[in-house]
């Protein structure tokens, strides 16, 4: 109740502050993931849509703990899966598909899961095509991630070129449509 108290009077007092960057103290469970994925596909409304913004996690550590995966276990040999791990995609989809909630909200999400991310396959790499697609076909996204500090935009830019091997095409890609935007142009020179 006080962090949530105490959120509220954040988010009024200091907009500026990402709604990633305040969600952060609320680590989604996946009970609470699987639950809002559930009434999303039962109806999707505007409430649904947020309730399955919220759940869905805001950080690279949180993401990796529900939908990717961990080393090795101090006290086992086997790799730790995230406990959605094996059903990750549907949902990533569904993120990239709410059309009831502001979508700066999903941008900020984005960003807060790209911030220290590492390279993994499966549903990281997923959302990273996504965003990939996201970062050179849509100006909205493009707009909004020009006026972030630049450790956003040079944070997020890195999460999008994380790839065991080099992909110069992208990088490319990424300068041609960053020209334009007066920021997003300095992170790539």
């Amino acid at each position: 109740m006080k962090l949530a108290l105490v959120s509220l009077l954040a988010s009024m007092l200091f907009p500026a502050a990402t709604w990633a960057q305040r969600s952060e103290y609320q680590p989604p469970s996946c009970s609470a993931m699987q639950k809002a994925y559930t009434v999303l596909r039962q109806r999707d409304t505007r409430p649904a849509e947020q309730a399955f913004l919220r759940a869905f996690p805001a950080t690279y550590p949180t993401f990796t703990r529900v939908f990717g995966y961990s080393g090795r276990d101090s006290r086992t040999t086997s790799v730790q899966f995230g406990c959605l791990y094996e059903t990750s995609w549907p949902y990533i989809e569904h993120l990239f598909s709410l059309r009831q909630v502001a979508r700066p909200e999903v941008f900020s999400k984005l960003l807060g899961i790209a911030r220290h991310a590492q390279w993994q396959s499966d549903g990281l790499n997923y959302l990273q095509d996504h965003c990939i697609k996201l970062a050179t076909t849509d100006r909205l996204f493009l707009a909004f991630l020009n006026q972030q500090p630049e450790a956003e935009q040079r944070s997020f830019t890195r999460f999008l070129l994380l790839n065991p091997v080099p992909n110069e095409p992208l990088q490319k890609q990424l300068k041609a449509t960053y020209a334009p935007y007066s920021q997003l142009k300095k992170v790539l020179h």
